[in-house]
């Protein structure tokens, strides 16, 4: 391995700093290293690493802007190579356009992982650089950076939430048993998985009988994967994802207790024509209802656009879908919302809805080698294609499939 591969991985290492708080940006690093040899050969030695930066939160300064934050103002940076895991952008947006920063510094190399994958802005920031002069070389650990930020590349190539599948089963392929206490099927290991998972999600999704019935909390129990529990900011602590919970009839409880479960946001998503009076009231889209005493501060009904559920200050909203709605109409309108991945979590039902949508970015199960149900409920039937055992967790086998616009 090169040392500009090398550099890429670190600039993935820093990206990870970012992670549950940029979205729905993607999570990008950058690092600035100094040639020990200048002009001496195409690929020079680069000798030490003079500058370091991620994207920390949405809205603020992106991996590049940052890096260039932290040196003074009157840094040197002739003979420099700039390395970040995305292509700069090239346009306006909540930040200036870094692809004109790295110009303005006089850097003499950018080497980037990947191509932004919006079809409408790819390439537009290496064609900047290299009309400015600057050496650009593009691809470096290409396929790491993709599935790094797989999230973002669905959300770009599909405009609607990247969606994972995850469940748990038995050696004989039941998600529950017939008692009628929850089944415990995963160990300690595929639990504290499951939980790195949540962290890098916005959302956990499941439908209104595991609501009902499981009383889930839907939030990070077991910390965030250890590649950030040493930089966490701890001014910004983390929020639990938001709570989705598929309920076309608006027959669930959603009460003080179920509230407190989770400090994340609540979203109820029923369909057209259901009774929104079950709840003490009637109501149109943008207003506040009357729960009656239900909910501690109300519901309030959410538009398709122009809120972003993770930071709105109400806990709980209701989002009106058409009849019969799709899982990828449902994705579309939560990634309007500000929620740009999704996972989703059960039950047998729900996720067979995914399925059988083609609604599905990546599939995650954690079956046990041990746990023997004989009678309960089955597990859906994944009919897409073959799956890999990607790992052991204990006595758990962990099956995956990921999708081509992840691994591409």
């Amino acid at each position: 391995m090169g040392l500009d591969e090398i550099y890429m991985l670190r600039c993935l290492q820093l990206a990870r700093r970012g992670m549950s708080r940029v979205s729905p940006n993607p999570w990008v690093g950058a690092v600035l290293a100094k040639d020990s040899e200048l002009g001496a050969k195409a690929y020079p030695k680069l000798e030490k690493i003079l500058a370091e930066g991620w994207h920390a939160r949405f809205g603020e300064a992106h991996a590049e802007q940052a890096l260039l934050n932290s040196l003074p103002v009157d840094f040197d940076y002739s003979g420099t190579t700039l390395y970040v895991n995305l292509e700069p952008c090239a346009h306006v947006g909540k930040t200036p356009p870094c692809a004109n920063l790295l110009i303005e510094k006089g850097i003499r190399r950018v080497v980037v992982g990947m191509l932004d994958p919006n079809p409408q802005v790819a390439g537009k920031g290496i064609a900047l650089l290299k009309s400015a002069g600057i050496a650009v070389e593009l691809g470096v650990l290409e396929k790491e950076c993709m599935f790094f930020n797989r999230r973002f590349v669905v959300n770009q190539l599909f405009e609607r939430a990247h969606t994972m599948l995850k469940w748990a089963e038995s050696s004989d392929g039941l998600m529950d048993g017939i008692d009628p206490n929850r089944s415990i099927i995963s160990g300690s290991d595929a639990h504290h998985w499951v939980h790195e998972q949540r962290a890098m999600v916005d959302a956990i999704l499941v439908g209104i009988d595991t609501w009902q019935k499981d009383k889930p909390r839907l939030n990070i129990r077991h910390g965030l994967p250890g590649a950030m529990e040493a930089n966490i900011d701890s001014t910004h602590p983390q929020k639990n994802p938001v709570r989705v919970v598929l309920d076309r009839h608006l027959r669930g409880q959603y009460d003080k207790e179920s509230l407190a479960r989770s400090d994340g946001n609540l979203l109820i998503v029923y369909e057209e024509g259901a009774a929104i009076k079950a709840y003490g009231a009637t109501a149109s889209k943008g207003t506040t209802i009357d729960c009656n005493g239900a909910l501690p501060d109300g519901v309030t009904t959410i538009t398709k656009t122009g809120k972003d559920i993770k930071s709105a200050e109400s806990q709980a909203y209701l989002l009106e879908m058409p009849k019969q709605y799709s899982m990828p109409m449902l994705m579309k309108v939560l990634l309007e919302l500000g929620i740009a991945s999704v996972m989703v979590e059960g039950g047998a039902k729900v996720l067979a809805m995914f399925i059988n949508d083609g609604c599905v970015d990546e599939v995650h199960i954690l079956r046990s080698q041990t746990v023997l149900l004989e009678k309960g409920l089955k597990a859906p039937e994944w009919t897409g294609p073959a799956l890999t055992q990607e790992s052991t967790m204990g006595n758990d086998a962990h099956w995956s499939w990921y999708s081509k616009a992840s691994v591409s």
